[in-house]
């Protein structure tokens, strides 16, 4: 009886009842049933606006994901055994400035940075289609650019957010060692004027391998391999900024001059290396897969696409930069200065070694004492010393000559005497 009553009363079109039903919300009360009905307001919502959200969403996965936690925990764990061990530098007890304390918590730090990297990378670029939600997420009607960008400026944030743990573990540990001068500017400069620019250089390129690879463990492989080619790379002796990507001349901080001279260098390289890095980003973009097709024909026909008039004057515009910087580089590296690589420097003390060998067991004076009068010009880098070294023989040989080791390419010697002060 109700399937039958159900039968009875339903209808696929709307009938004369259903009309007078209308005519309650027509506009004048009457019967028309063309009364304009409310128009929907569309509100557009530009893609610049959306990047932050984006942005912001990505990060949140990350640093509140359980391996990005334990990850951390494990860095901050070898940080502190690490400062239980800081006792002196060269035989010398030292206090725990910030200088030194920022060396070693970034330096102990680094690696596990690196593991994120590697790790999220492949996280960030694979998360859709490891849920099955690549082609719900690629029909979305935003630009290509967009995804990429997000994802990538979420990695390196993530590199901004270890950094300052880093710094809350450092000041905790001058804390905990009763010093309190903490000099924030000096880890501000150390940690994100210096340490950022590369953590983010090496997030781009991270990024770039899980595109262009299009696996996320030979990605991860991918990386590993290029971090020690690095390494062995430069034991051979291709050591140089320009070729070592993310690479820049080492540094450090003295109470008496700051960063001193360090600096100049250092931005010239990071300049450097973030145009190539944006050369870097537009091939991320023009191969990013979007869409069900990724053989690598359908990717290199897509990536021609995408390569419009406007994205090819961008890089023109970011390769002549590069040529330029990369030339005022190396006019002040190679030029300008006596460049040495590592292998170089190894054999120039091997020789040295083999050179003096036979003066090793000739009788020699010991210095006992030294009167030095200096005067140090940190500005211009530039140093002047007048004063006198006591020698004496305490051995039970009559020294016949006397060898003085002076680093002759690096300093001018006005006067050298050697004389009998008895």
């Amino acid at each position: 009886q109700v399937l039958a009553l159900t039968c009875w009363r339903f209808r696929l079109s709307q009938g004369g009842e259903d009309r007078s039903r209308l005519r309650d919300f027509a506009p004048d009360g009457g019967s028309n049933l063309d009364a304009r009905l409310p128009v929907a307001e569309v509100r557009t919502t530009s893609e610049l606006s959306l990047l932050p959200k984006l942005t912001w969403l990505e990060f949140k996965r990350i640093v509140v994901s359980i391996p990005f936690v334990l990850i951390v925990a494990c860095g901050v764990g070898f940080v502190i055994v690490s400062f239980t061990t800081m006792q002196a530098m060269f035989g010398t007890s030292v206090y725990p400035v910030t200088a030194v304390v920022s060396e070693i918590a970034r330096g102990t730090f680094t690696l596990f940075m690196m593991i994120i990297i590697i790790v999220y990378s492949g996280q960030l670029v694979w998360r859709e289609r490891e849920l099955g939600m690549e082609q719900l997420f690629d029909a979305q009607p935003i630009s290509t650019w967009l995804p990429f960008v997000s994802k990538t400026t979420a990695l390196i944030l993530v590199q901004a957010f270890l950094l300052f743990i880093v710094m809350i573990t450092g000041a905790a540990m001058q804390t905990a060692q009763g010093y309190f001068d903490y000099e924030w500017g000096v880890y501000a400069k150390d940690l994100f004027g210096i340490q950022f620019i590369n953590l983010a250089l090496i997030s781009v390129l991270a990024m770039l391998v899980q595109v262009l690879v299009n696996h996320k463990y030979v990605g991860h492989f991918v990386m590993v391999l290029y971090f020690l080619a690095n390494v062995f790379t430069s034991n051979l002796g291709w050591d140089h900024h320009l070729y070592h990507y993310a690479s820049r001349p080492g540094y450090k901080y003295s109470d008496m001059n700051g960063f001193g001279h360090f600096l100049y260098g250092i931005r010239w390289f990071q300049i450097y290396w973030v145009l190539f890095a944006i050369l870097l980003a537009i091939v991320c973009k023009l191969f990013w897969v979007r869409g069900a097709e990724t053989t690598i024909s359908a990717r290199l026909d897509e990536a021609r696409h995408r390569l419009t008039k406007a994205v090819g004057a961008t890089v023109l515009a970011i390769c002549l930069s590069l040529v330029a910087v990369g030339g005022f580089i190396f006019h002040n590296t190679n030029v300008l200065n006596d460049y040495q690589t590592n292998s170089a420097g190894r054999k120039v003390r091997a020789d040295y070694e083999k050179t003096y060998k036979s003066y090793q067991s000739l009788p020699q004076p010991r210095i006992t004492a030294i009167k030095l009068d200096v005067d140090i010009h940190p500005g211009n880098r530039r140093i002047e010393t007048e004063g006198i070294y006591e020698l004496l023989n305490k051995t039970d040989q009559p020294v016949k000559s006397v060898l003085v080791n002076l680093p002759t390419q690096d300093i001018k010697i006005r006067r050298l005497k050697l004389g009998d002060q008895s």
